[in-house]
């Protein structure tokens, strides 16, 4: 398969940054906007009681593997 080669890396450069920066400012806004949405949301207290947490981030070393 042939590949052409890239012209003006320094302009595909630049635009990438540009649409990094603007994917950024998209994903704050959501998760500004979610934020505001969950601070409205207050459980009542029979629903808190209900509810157990588990921790599910759980990680034991022997679940890994050995390095040697």
């Amino acid at each position: 398969m042939y590949q052409l080669p890239v012209n003006n890396l320094s302009r595909i450069r630049r635009a990438r940054k540009q649409v990094k920066k603007a994917l950024g400012d998209i994903g704050l806004e959501y998760c500004k906007e979610a934020a505001e949405e969950f601070k409205e949301f207050c459980p009542n207290e029979q629903f808190v009681k209900g509810s157990y947490c588990l921790d599910i981030c759980a990680w034991d070393p022997s679940y890994s593997k050995t390095q040697v």
